[in-house]
């Protein structure tokens, strides 16, 4: 039991898509607050309560339980630790410094626990900094499958062919992330951060996905007792194979508000300008287009992990035909800590309607594609043998395949990578 209420909070804590913990009991809310209110000197009917009450998303009444354990036992290392997560969690930073200072003190407490409670101090102590500055290094590599997107059997309709292989490629990446948070002293749960990110990719022979990226993030994010909304403007400098091939520029604006039944709801709004410059071939240039979007989606703790699903919309306009194109897509996601460290699977399907003719394989209907895609993600942190905390150096297994097929040419492709990056944070 008490493995299991500790979970679920301190997984409450993490990012969006980290596992919450299994709920081992078929009791209401009710029920458990009618056992209380008949034996309230009963600790393990109070943890129940507090259970089912964090389960639910009611941190309020789950802070009030408790408390309530705390009375009748001071020292209770469990009470304390949970407590100090939810105080953090409804904003009351001074308190959850004040009960994570106790378990750090309490000879009962756990070791784990006090590993806990001195994350939840460094976070408290990192946010009263008026700078702060963060990053990571990584670096991998990996195989792609077709990466430049042959066909099978690299034929079309009307006797056409496609001129890409339909090989495997090697490939390494690189990233250097830089992050400088500047927080509002008169409103402590507003900061401002400041990223710049470099990203390349190198295949093996393959000069046209060979990319670098060089990009500049302002982000603004509040948060509320049980909601946070970030917007960002950011600049990205494209390059395939050492050309200067586009620049992106885009604003973003998301929500995300923790709601009852163990729900989170997250909606955004984005909108994408891209610049076109020289084609990596030298034929010329692709056109430069608009981009918006539309996203929502919801998550619930479900079984030992996380589920999430959520839909996407999104409008391109611009006269080159693969920009000029409407996409409509639904993914779904399960996070897990059910072995050391954190595994994620991720569901999509999308279609891409185009605007225009294809006037290299039809002149009568226009293109309409189907892509389907399976996402693999495994994290596990070095330091702590589980799901990454931030601060320590992680290693990331990760792969992806994928099948879009075309409604206008014999078109099929299959295409799909897996790779091994490894992440140091500073």
């Amino acid at each position: 039991m008490r493995k299991l209420l500790t979970l679920l909070v301190l997984a409450s804590l993490l990012p969006a898509g980290v596992v919450h913990a299994q709920d081992t009991t078929a009791v209401t809310e009710e029920e458990a607050f009618d056992a209380v209110f008949a034996d309230p000197g009963n600790v393990l009917l109070n943890f129940q309560l507090a259970s089912i009450q964090l389960k639910n998303g009611n941190l309020k009444e789950a802070a009030g339980t408790l408390e309530r354990i705390l009375i009748l036992l001071p020292s209770n290392a469990e009470a304390q630790s949970l407590l100090g997560a939810v105080q953090l969690r409804l904003g009351n930073k001074p308190e959850a410094e004040r009960l994570s200072q106790l378990v750090l003190a309490n000879d009962g407490a756990t070791p784990a626990q006090k590993a806990d409670a001195q994350q939840i101090i460094q976070r408290i102590e990192d946010e009263k900094k008026a700078y702060n500055f963060t990053g990571f290094v990584a670096v991998g590599g990996g195989i792609a499958d077709n990466p430049e997107g042959g066909s099978r059997e690299n034929k079309a309709e009307g006797g056409g062919t496609f001129s890409k292989r339909a090989n495997a490629e090697e490939f390494h990446t690189a990233t250097v992330n830089v992050n400088l948070k500047r927080r509002l002293i008169s409103q402590l749960p507003q900061d401002i951060n400041l990223s710049l990110n470099l990203y390349t990719r190198d295949y093996a022979t393959y000069d046209a996905g060979d990319l670098a990226t060089f990009g500049l993030t302002a982000l603004y994010s509040d948060t509320f007792s049980s909601g946070l909304l970030r917007t960002s403007l950011g600049a990205t400098r494209i390059h395939i194979d050492d050309a200067h091939y586009m620049n992106s520029y885009d604003g973003r604006v998301t929500y995300i508000q923790s709601l009852p039944y163990g729900l989170s709801g997250r909606a955004g709004l984005s909108a994408t300008r891209q610049v076109a410059k020289a084609k990596p071939d030298g034929t010329g240039t692709d056109k430069s287009g608009n981009v918006k979007s539309v996203t929502a989606g919801l998550s619930r703790a479900l079984g030992p992990g996380n589920l999430s699903l959520d839909a996407r919309a999104a409008t391109g306009k611009a006269t080159d035909m693969k920009n000029a194109k409407k996409t409509n897509g639904i993914s779904l996601t399960y996070a897990t800590q059910i072995i050391p460290g954190l595994t994620s699977v991720t569901l999509d399907y999308a279609e891409d309607k185009y605007r225009a003719l294809d006037t290299i394989y039809s002149t009568t209907k226009k293109r309409k594609d189907k892509i389907s895609t399976i996402r693999f993600s495994y994290m596990i942190g070095l330091s702590t043998l589980g799901a990454p905390n931030g601060t320590e150096p992680y290693v990331n297994f990760s792969g992806k395949y994928a099948s879009a097929k075309s409604n206008i040419a014999n078109f099929t492709k299959y295409s799909g990578d897996a790779s091994l990056t490894y992440t140091q944070p500073f």
